[in-house]
């Protein structure tokens, strides 16, 4: 591929998920902000299992799908499905104090069609089709912020945002499907496979992609349940700092990781600082153009400008922490296991000793989250911290195929 190629490509993801992610704005922090957020509140509130299962076993469809489709691995692509199975299993039976009937449910269905969206969409980047993959990308954002506006309107027949989540994520996978290359799919996972990847190589895969996710998810319960923050506010703060990275690392993650793969073993990095530096100032531009938007809009109920301006910060944290995350998920899975589980050790000890009340609180201990998790990958690169303490990091190449 040449470089020309490569940009353009990368361009066309970029713009792509910008589309999705100015949707996903318009839906969880414009409209909340000039209505009200007690939709928004009930919605999340319904969807924490449907987050759990999107944000943990979801999440790490992309970096697996780079596996399996690189070299016809069926065999990879059956365990990860059972790990998703038993999953989902796991969540709907461990968080039955969590669900609102019968609104959870449609949430949850909807994620498992969110979950197969993210599969088609890796497929059709690795086949070369960064136009079909950006214009499937951006049908479930479009369509629920539709059906969400025709219920502001009183227009819509069906009122609860769950429902009408499940509808706009069907219409989404049935984009993918049409524009997807099943027949070339088939035949890829047909190949023999170049590279063994059995049942720990998986579950390390997909118990470190859970980390960014499930941490979001765990903010959420958190405010909800142990504190007096209105969870709809926080959710709308979460968007703020967390929707352009989700966006961006979703949609050109596939194309910067095999890029990264193919550089010599000696510049693989965690941190890259001028590509992370840049990601991350995008980012911080991101909440604070939104709060202006909302503003000239007469919007931003629940919001101020010291909360988005700490959500600005916290955004350009987690957008570094979000391609070193990528990195790691490839290349390193128990190393980021070990990052995430620090880091959280290190913030569920904050939240024991500060008990939060405040937003402003939360996105400081968010702040802190990301924050150390970016200072042990840093260490890391300057030092090789873990690999002093750690035997097992010694060996080479970091890659987990067992």
């Amino acid at each position: 591929m040449t470089k020309n190629r490569a940009n353009s490509r990368r361009l066309i993801l970029s713009l792509g998920s910008a589309a999705a992610s100015a949707f996903n704005f318009y839906t969880y922090v414009f409209l909340p902000s000039l209505i009200g957020t007690a939709s928004l509140e009930h919605f999340v509130k319904a969807n924490y299992l449907g987050g759990l299962y999107l944000f943990g076993i979801g999440s790490s469809v992309s970096p697996i799908a780079i596996f399996v489709l690189s070299a016809g691995k069926r065999s990879a692509l059956s365990k990860y499905v059972i790990v998703s199975v038993l999953g989902g299993v796991v969540i709907l039976s461990g968080g039955w104090w969590l669900v609102m009937s019968p609104w959870s449910y449609f949430c949850i269905v909807g994620a498992i069609c969110m979950h197969a969206n993210g599969f088609f969409f890796a497929s059709l980047i690795r086949d070369g089709r960064p136009i079909a993959a950006s214009s499937a990308l951006m049908i479930q954002p479009f369509s629920f912020a539709t059906l969400i506006s025709l219920k502001t309107l009183h227009i819509a027949i069906i009122a609860d945002w769950s429902v009408l989540y499940l509808i706009s994520a069907i219409l989404g996978l049935a984009a993918y499907l049409m524009v997807a290359n099943l027949h070339r799919m088939g035949e890829t996972l047909s190949l023999p496979a170049t590279e063994k990847i059995g049942w720990i190589g998986i579950l390390l895969r997909v118990a470190f992609c859970v980390s960014f996710p499930l941490f979001f998810q765990l903010e959420l319960i958190l405010c909800g349940r142990l504190s007096t923050v209105n969870v709809g506010v926080y959710a709308m703060l979460q968007k703020l700092y967390g929707s352009i990275s989700i966006s961006l690392f979703s949609a050109i993650g596939v194309h910067m990781l095999a890029r990264h793969l193919d550089e010599p073993s000696g510049r693989k990095r965690l941190v890259d600082r001028e590509s992370v530096w840049l990601a991350g100032i995008s980012a911080v531009c991101t909440p604070l153009v939104g709060f202006v938007v909302l503003l000239l809009t007469h919007g931003g109920k629940g919001l101020n400008g010291r909360l988005v301006i700490a959500s600005a910060g916290v955004s350009f944290l987690f957008t570094v922490c979000s391609f070193v995350g990528l990195r790691l998920s490839a290349m390193r899975p128990i190393l980021g296991l070990e990052f995430f589980a620090v880091s959280i050790a290190l913030y569920m000890l904050a939240f024991m000793i500060m008990r939060p009340e405040t937003a402003w609180q939360f996105l400081f201990l968010a702040a802190l989250f990301f924050g150390c998790f970016l200072f042990l990958a840093v260490c890391e690169d300057r030092f090789g911290l873990f690999e002093r303490v750690a035997p097992w990091h010694r060996r080479r190449p970091h890659l987990v195929s067992n």
